[in-house]
């Protein structure tokens, strides 16, 4: 091991290692904690997958009902996927739900639906129910990754105009964009229904189908679940006509997850990314604090020989090792200190 070449004369040269080496020991250590830090499991450096569900009186259920929430619930449970339902309601419309525990774990109530509300009533509020908010009301407390948007049903009923109920649509998706610009949308076609406006449906279908096609981007990705080419009115409504049975939610529940599990794959899900990501943590990161901890050694080095060399030629210490030849600035301080009559050993000069 190299002496400390920086002693004074008179005085035993310390043992210490060069900085190249002490360098490395500190590089080491650092790419030691950076590799453990980018492959630490995912569900520890991001929270669960937000899923918002925006909706009305199909996605609230009533009391004593399971609602299709629930059954995609146990659904995302087997797959094992980290999430969280997100929103201000808590409960079926008019009550609690029948949801019972599954894999010991309880439901996730939360959501944001209301029985009654048309697409305009999700952006601008509802008369007379003030006090439940708005989209962007509920947006400011929280950030959803995923949105399930299932609305228009009331607009059907209600016979509203395919081009207004497209607009407003349009503004929902503008609203969650504007809260995460990489939100995912999964957009719901209302189920078929039982009643003298149902010939509004299949246009409001169509819209959704041209809103998907045409406003989707690869940040926030819009998917289409169709349900008016899988949903029989006769086998999958409830008495009223309108709001699904347990197997309408069940076939609900179904055509959502599908659609939201083809996104978990994508880059949209926090928890599980695709490999890249992690490669990418493993190795860039890392290798940019190698060659960080690289140059701060070198430098290191060539300042300490430097400094070795200013004691020697002020020191009489002797002449410099051949393996560390002195920079510029020392050159210039032994001849400084040479034509000022020091002795330097072999040199057959004295004062």
């Amino acid at each position: 091991m190299p002496l400390d070449l920086t002693s004074p004369p008179g005085q035993s040269a310390s043992l210490q290692p060069p900085a190249a080496v002490r360098g490395l020991r500190v590089l080491g250590w650092c790419l030691l904690v950076l590799t453990a830090v980018a492959l630490m499991p995912r569900s520890a450096q991001a929270k669960p997958l937000q899923i918002m569900f925006l909706g009305d009186s199909i996605t609230a259920s009533e009391e004593g009902r399971r609602s299709y929430r629930y059954y995609l619930w146990r659904r995302l449970v087997d797959e094992k996927l980290e999430f969280d339902f997100i929103g201000t309601q808590h409960l079926n419309h008019g009550g609690e739900g029948y949801w019972p525990r599954y894999q010991d774990l309880e439901f996730d109530r939360d959501h944001e639906a209301y029985r009654g509300w048309r697409i305009d009533h999700i952006v601008n509020g509802k008369d007379g129910q003030e006090e439940k908010g708005n989209l962007a009301r509920w947006l400011d407390g929280y950030t959803p990754d995923i949105a399930v948007v299932l609305l228009g049903t009331r607009d059907v009923l209600q016979a509203k105009q395919t081009e207004w109920a497209e607009r407003e649509m349009r503004r929902v998706i503008k609203a969650l964009r504007n809260d995460n610009d990489r939100v995912a949308i999964i957009l719901v076609v209302p189920p078929p229904m039982k009643h003298e406006n149902a010939g509004f449906l299949p246009p409001l279908a169509t819209a959704y189908a041209g809103i998907a096609q045409r406003e989707t981007t690869v940040n926030s990705p819009i998917r289409l679940v169709d349900l008016t080419r899988s949903f029989n009115p006769d086998t999958h409504l409830s008495y009223d006509g309108v709001q699904p049975n347990d197997a309408g939610e069940r076939l609900i529940a179904g055509q959502v997850a599908s659609t939201l599990l083809l996104l978990d794959e994508s880059h949209l899900d926090p928890v599980r990314r695709t490999s890249v990501q992690a490669v990418g943590s493993v190795l860039v990161v890392p290798l940019g604090a190698a060659l960080g901890f690289f140059w701060l050694a070198r430098s290191q080095l060539r300042r300490e020989r430097a400094a070795a060399t200013y004691n020697l030629t002020n020191r009489g210490g002797g002449a410099a090792s051949p393996t560390a030849p002195m920079s510029g600035r020392a050159s210039r301080v032994s001849s400084a200190s040479s034509s000022e009559g020091l002795t330097f050993p072999g040199s057959g000069k004295n004062p």
